[in-house]
This record gives C-alpha cells, structure tokens and sequence, in this order.
C-alpha cells in the first residue's frame, strides 16, 4: 500500500521481505556462476586438449639417487638424443639398479640460462662409472602426466603441460627437477605408441 506521495506506509515491515528476495537473488547468482564456470572449464579443456584425457595424477616421491651421464646446454656437445645415445650402450656398466627397467630423464635448471640434463638409473649411488656421475633428485610433489607418440613432440607437450593443463586444473608449478620416467612402455623415440611419464613438480 503506497500514500499518495508514493512513499510506503509499512516500510519496516517491508524491509526484510525486500532484504529476503534479494538473498535469494543473489544466490541463485551465485549458482549460475559456478555453474557457468563449470561449463566454461569444460569447453577450455575440449579446445586444449581435443578431449584428450590429460588428468594428471599427484605423487609425493621421496628422494632418490641417480647414477648416469650429463649433458649441460653450454658446455656439452651435441644435445639430448646425442647424450642417450652414447649413455645407452653403456647403461649394463651402471651396478646395483633398484629398477633396472625404469631408466630416468633428470631435468635440472641453472642460474643464468644455465640447464643441465641426467640420463640414468635409480641405485644407491655405491658404484660410479668412468665418465658417469651421481645425482640426488630431493623429494618432491609431482604432476604426473603421459606423453604419448613420437618425442620429437615431447617439447610440444611439455608446453602444454606448462602453459594449459596445469592451470586447467588449478596447479601451480614449483621450483624443482623435472623428470622424464621411461619404462616398459617406451618402445623407440620415433613410436607413435611409446608413453612416458612426465613427473612436473608443483606445489602442495
């Protein structure tokens, strides 16, 4: 009921019924945010990764040791592939493996620029061949994603990985070690079929 001047004639008693419907609205504000979040989270993850299933999974590894040989980005010659290939033919000289079919990928940045790669073994660091070295990976929280294909596009995903998925599901990466875990499922670098475990470290 209004007087003529248009003023309410109730307006205390009016007040909580307006301060009640305006709690309601902005509920269900609130859930029609979250549930267009939602959808918008679902069309983000369809367009970065094809529908591609990149569900990372968390581990918490606890330090290990690697025993194995180095490549630097500006002291070493020639480049990764070039390194694995002269680590393999001697990987059988690596004694006391802890997992002799899982071999490591250890990615460890510098100061300046500075990056230095290990291809090794797990082991308890007691024996260290001629022209290898031995490397302490501390404990860390990890990302696991898997590379599928090819690893000439290993640099491709591992761009993703940084720049979309792990953003895409709420991940903020860590100073660490990143590592590459090769086992039973890689089958050659050029495979289209060959997996391996992309370990990214990320914070609790």
């Amino acid at each position: 009921e209004l007087k003529q001047n248009g003023t309410l004639v109730d307006a205390e008693k009016l007040k909580p019924i307006l301060l009640e419907h305006t709690n309601s609205i902005r509920d269900e504000i609130g859930r029609q945010q979250k549930l267009l979040a939602a959808v918008q989270r679902m069309v983000d993850y369809i367009s970065i990764t094809g529908g591609t299933n990149m569900e990372p999974k968390l581990v918490k590894k606890a330090a290990f040791t690697v025993v194995g040989m180095e490549w630097n980005n500006k002291s070493s010659e020639g480049g990764i592939p070039q390194l694995w290939d002269r680590f393999v033919p001697r990987e059988d000289e690596i004694q006391g493996k802890l997992q002799p079919d899982v071999s490591y990928g250890v990615c460890i940045p510098g100061s300046n620029g500075d990056f230095s790669y290990i291809a090794g073994y797990e082991t308890a660091g007691e024996h260290i061949p001629n022209g290898m070295m031995t490397f302490t990976v501390p404990e860390q929280t990890y990302a696991v994603f898997t590379h599928t294909g090819s690893l000439s596009r290993l640099g491709e995903t591992m761009e993703l990985i940084y720049s979309k998925w792990l953003p895409l599901h709420g991940l903020e990466p860590s100073q660490g070690m990143d590592l590459e875990v090769y086992d039973e499922r890689f089958t050659g670098p050029e495979d289209e079929q060959t997996q391996i475990d992309l370990y990214i470290p990320v914070k609790p």
